[in-house]
């Protein structure tokens, strides 16, 4: 066994410092983390009465074969496209996965403590989806709306390939912008590709992944023995009486931040695991036909990542497998698995039997599921599973489903993870996830005793929402209130309705006078106004702040000593006040306060020197609240009221 920690100057192992995504049952990654450790099947099971409403067919639905279930989202005809500058018609065309990826897109950014307006370099973006079912039910059929948007606007807005670039353009982002197509394996093929564009120097941090949203959603489907789809809307992976997923594919996405793990240690970013291997093959021609799975091809992917990742079939503790519950496809992935682990033992696990399979995105919610069971040190149940299938039972216990939540703490030695993601037709993916890194903070500057809290919206509504979860995570968790302060002042991008409070403690923030502007202006200039000598120096500056310090003790005067200060937080006082300027009068406003005047004002502030000789890290702090409306194109209908296709 390897016991060797991934090494933190390393230019080959990628951290995973943000994750965003809507899973069925699933509006986040926090409520997708709760469903899987409390062993939840998400399926949604649709009364008569729903699926006519929906438009499903009456002779359909009194078919024996039909099943009344499915794998869906809520809410995916919501979009907030004031947000993005989108406007309404624009935004009613565009096929909701590139709405839903482009909304998680930003929150897996903000997750990470990314800003776009201030990114760590370049940023990538490497994804796929399906193809756009919106626009086939949904808009082609309605001839005036062809004839009136024009075919290339539909096209643009329901088209794979404007998946990423719309993002790539939409935020900002200049990295590489790949659209990636590998059916089921599209978004774990996306994180390798991610994961090769960094180790490579083309992009600084990446954001990799994948959706899928089929139309009619929700709606159940006809069961064919011998598919992919189940004849009860159950999946049960690795079980002897699997026979597939609901709907043989489900809806979702998932979205991971990447990085260097060298740069992401040094710039204090929250880490949810190392991507310490990865590899990306095809069956090519050896197995039953081109839609059937391959031994070799899945034996060759995982021994091949581990290879890359410098350890041993021994050195893994779980691996989350793609177990969609089919009996052919779970037979020959164990027999792969067989291959490689031999008479190692191994705890595997399938995410598919509480969500479904989510096509494109299933490979990414693997690894997300990886990644908060490392960080929350518990593996989660595989459920619906109760005697294994025949290939598993000749393991005799080596290679065994994880049925039970199973305590995963850290120890001596680093733990680890594979995650597996296979596509129809052959192309195979897999990675090898180590524990994030244990790393005691290294500040040389005592705490400051308060702490500046700054956040903003679009809107008033918005900047209100965020700051009402800021109270209400700060009252329900332990969080350190210096790490939120760092994170909302250096990973949030600033809008025109800003807050700000300051605060010395988590408890004092709910009951802190919020201070409000509405303010488009950014880059503000600003004036100091000294109002006379200060011969006495602030106690608490004079100990924390070394160049408060340093400029007291040469000039004698608090008031200047402050400015001194301020400057070095990239605060450029510029000429004479004008109606324009910020005036900040000194030394009557102290230090903390000024700071949160000027950010309101829309003053630069250079946060990174705020915090230098202090080592703040990057927390979990509430995400932007979108103000979603419904921007939807309904399917045209028949006579009877059902869909016209």
């Amino acid at each position: 066994m390897t016991e060797e920690r991934a090494p933190l100057d390393s230019g080959t192992d990628i951290a995973i410092v943000g994750m965003a995504g809507q899973f069925p049952g699933s509006r986040d990654v926090d409520e997708l983390w709760r469903n899987l450790r409390d062993g939840k099947e998400c399926v949604t099971w649709f009364s008569q009465e729903e699926l006519l409403a929906a438009g499903e067919d009456p002779e359909l639905i009194a078919d024996p074969a039909y099943v009344p279930a499915a794998a869906v989202l809520d809410d995916i005809e919501l979009f907030d496209a004031g947000f993005f500058g989108y406007p309404p018609h624009e935004a009613a065309l565009m096929d909701p996965q590139q709405r839903l990826f482009l909304e998680n897109a930003w929150h897996a950014l903000e997750d990470a403590g990314i800003d776009p307006d201030r990114p760590p370099g370049l940023v990538g973006v490497f994804a796929g989806s399906q193809m756009s079912t919106y626009m086939i039910y949904n808009l082609i059929r309605h001839k005036e709306l062809v004839a009136g948007a024009g075919k290339l606007a539909i096209g643009l807005c329901n088209d794979k390939d404007s998946l990423t670039s719309r993002v790539s353009h939409t935020l900002g982002l200049t990295g590489p912008s790949l659209g990636v197509q590998a059916y089921c394996a599209t978004s774990l093929v996306a994180v390798s590709v991610a994961c090769t564009s960094l180790m490579t120097g083309e992009c600084d941090a990446a954001l990799a992944g994948g959706v899928a949203v089929e139309l009619p959603h929700r709606v159940g489907y006809r069961y064919e023995p011998g598919g992919t789809s189940s004849p009860d809307g159950r999946c049960r992976a690795f079980d002897e009486a699997g026979e597939g997923t609901p709907h043989g594919t489900g809806n979702g996405l998932g979205v991971v931040v990447l990085r260097r793990l060298a740069d992401a240690v040094a710039d204090g970013d929250r880490v949810y695991g190392v991507i310490r291997g990865w590899a990306v093959n095809h069956d090519g021609a050896a197995k039953a036909a081109w839609v059937a799975p391959g031994v070799q091809g899945q034996a060759g992917v995982v021994a091949e990542a581990l290879a890359a990742a410098g350890l041993e079939p021994g050195d893994l503790d779980y691996l989350e497998a793609h177990g969609t519950g089919t009996a052919l496809g779970d037979t020959i992935e164990v027999s792969a698995l067989q291959q490689v682990f031999r008479d190692t033992r191994l705890a595997i696990g399938s995410v598919k039997p509480n969500l479904g399979h989510l096509d494109r995105a299933a490979g990414v919610t693997g690894l997300i599921k990886t990644a908060l069971a490392l960080t929350h040190e518990e593996i989660p149940p595989t459920i619906n599973h109760t005697r294994p299938n025949a290939q598993l039972a000749r393991s005799e216990g080596r290679i065994e489903v994880v049925t039970e939540p199973r305590p995963w703490p850290r120890g001596e030695r680093p733990r680890r993870a594979g995650v597996s993601a296979f596509g129809l037709g052959g192309a195979n993916a897999h990675v090898v996830v180590e524990e994030a890194p244990s790393l005691p903070r290294a500040a040389r500057l005592p705490r400051r005793e308060q702490q500046v809290l700054v956040w903003s919206g679009r809107t008033e509504a918005a900047a209100d929402a965020t700051g009402a979860r800021l109270v209400e995570l700060l009252g329900s968790s332990e969080v350190d209130l210096a790490d939120v302060a760092f994170t909302l002042q250096t990973g949030r991008r600033v809008f025109a309705h800003r807050r700000a409070l300051v605060a010395a403690t988590p408890a004092e923030v709910a009951a802190t006078r919020v201070l409000r502007r509405h303010d488009a202006y950014l880059g503000r200039p600003v004036a100091f106004e000294y109002t006379g000598d200060a011969p006495v120096a602030d106690d608490g500056l004079y100990r924390t702040e070394p160049v408060y310090r340093d400029a007291f003790d040469e000039c004698l005067d608090h008031g200047r000593a402050l400015g001194r200060l301020l400057e070095h937080w990239g605060v450029r006082p510029a000429g004479a006040p004008t109606d324009d300027h910020v005036v900040v009068t000194l030394p009557e406003t102290g230090a903390a306060d000024a700071l949160a005047q000027l950010w309101l004002a829309g003053a630069d502030i250079d946060w990174h020197a705020y915090h230098e000789g202090r080592s703040p890290r990057k927390v979990s702090v509430p995400k932007y609240s979108f103000q979603r409306a419904r921007h939807w194109i309904d399917p045209p209908t028949d006579a009877a009221g059902g869909r016209a296709i």
